[in-house]
């Protein structure tokens, strides 16, 4: 299962095959179509490419033979302990969905990763995920930010004018 709206997902994806990428970490897979889908998708561009899929829960990724499944809480000191041995290309930001646990999450892995990628970030439902995501663009000024924020207009009209998912890729210069 796959939490992205295409029209969102596809122009990230794009982004993705102008770089240089040969590691990957999504910390918060759920389900694991968006990490199964990243790591097919990179190793059109990219090779090798290893990945690591991160959730508290267990994950159908798990059985997934491209890449790694790893139960463990990314808030915890086990994984701070990892991401400070280990360096990625690429990090995806969608685990917990409130202020604090998206900014741990970053603040974690900052120094382990040279993209990084936020998913919904202009989500009404997750107002933790926007208001971190609009702040990391005025405190980290020697980046590139892209955002893919496009609705359907059927799905705001329906919902009122809210707005859900969104991806913002941070590069660091």
């Amino acid at each position: 299962m796959i939490w992205q709206y295409p029209n969102q997902f596809s122009k990230y994806l794009m982004l993705l095959s102008t770089l240089s990428i040969n590691s990957y970490i999504e910390i918060g897979c759920r389900w694991g179509g968006t990490f199964i889908l990243t790591m097919e998708y990179l190793k059109r561009f990219n090779s090798p490419v290893t990945g690591v899929a991160v959730d508290i829960i267990d994950s159908p990724v798990s059985q997934y033979q491209g890449g790694t499944f790893m139960k463990i809480d990314s808030g915890s000191a086990q994984f701070k302990n990892y991401m400070d041995s280990h360096f990625f290309d690429l990090v995806f930001i969608d685990g917990d969905h409130n202020y604090e646990g998206v900014s741990n999450d970053y603040h974690i892995s900052k120094n382990s990763g040279k993209y990084f990628v936020f998913h919904d970030i202009v989500n009404d439902a997750c107002p933790g995920v926007v208001r971190f995501w609009n702040e990391l663009k005025q405190t980290e000024t020697d980046c590139e930010f892209y955002e893919f924020t496009e609705q359907y207009q059927e799905v705001f009209d329906r919902t009122g004018g809210k707005k859900y998912l969104g991806i913002g890729v941070m590069i660091k210069n």
